[in-house]
């Protein structure tokens, strides 16, 4: 990708400015049907535009750029949080999402040491093509680091390679995030149902819990509580919101 020196200095002003805020996507308990987590999500916010992750990652990505945009997110929504925990709001659980660069980068993990208060109420998201990859030293390094500092670990898009297996014992992670691809088939016959269920019971032999990703239909809700996932996250319950439309939404649904 080729971009001009005004592209690559706009994005940089955009990281300084606080332009990438986060949006907050909730999950909701399976069993009660309460908020039990929050994944926190990218969004480019522009004078009268918002554009979405796919409308700028590959720039950044290009320009070297992810991990002040992932860093600036992180601090945001650090923020918004301890706002709403002294008003008394308080979220179980909310995930971010690091990249293999991210891992391999110190400032991020520094981050993680420094900057959050409670690691044990927070997740972090890894692709399964990460997990999955040939051992890499700094990442191996950084998620051993984050272990020890207290936070939770989750495979992303679970599913989605051919290897899965390799994930749960390459990473040993607290919880697995159903692609969203599979989740879409609980509803096309019993084949893609008993899939769902190999992988659900799977999880559970070895005590991970399974969130299940970009639930659309009451139709998958149904299928995805009976064969017992763990949260449900997608547009059936809410889209990626603003930080005032998420606080809306955890005093209208509640929390476990």
């Amino acid at each position: 990708m080729t971009l001009s020196f005004f592209e690559i200095d706009k994005m940089r002003a955009a990281i300084r400015r606080q332009e990438f805020a986060p949006y907050f996507q909730p999950q909701i308990c399976s069993r009660t049907l309460r908020i039990s987590g929050v994944e926190i999500l990218a969004r480019w916010v522009k004078p009268g535009a918002i554009l979405l992750p796919g409308q700028f990652l590959p720039a950044a990505e290009a320009l070297g750029l992810m991990v002040e945009i992932d860093l600036s997110l992180y601090s945001q929504a650090e923020e918004i949080l301890a706002s709403m925990r002294d008003r008394g709001i308080g979220i179980p659980r909310h995930s971010f999402n690091v990249t293999a660069n991210g891992l391999r980068d110190q400032r991020v993990v520094a981050f993680f040491q420094d900057m959050v208060v409670d690691p044990n109420k927070v997740s972090i998201e890894i692709l399964e093509s990460i997990a999955l990859e040939e051992p890499d030293e700094g990442i191996q390094t950084a998620i051993s680091s984050l272990r020890e500092l207290g936070y939770q670990l989750e495979i992303d898009d679970f599913g989605s390679m051919h290897a899965s297996l390799l994930a749960f014992i390459r990473v040993q992670p607290d919880r697995i995030k159903l692609d969203g691809r599979l989740v879409s088939a609980a509803v096309q016959g019993e084949r893609f149902v008993n899939v769902l269920r190999v992988a659900i019971n799977l999880a559970h032999s070895w005590g991970i819990e399974v969130v299940a990703e970009g639930v659309e239909t009451v139709e998958q809700v149904d299928v995805l509580t009976k064969l017992g996932c763990d949260h449900l996250q997608g547009f059936y319950f809410l889209p990626p919101v603003d930080e005032g439309a998420f606080e809306a939404a955890v005093d209208e649904i509640g929390t476990v």
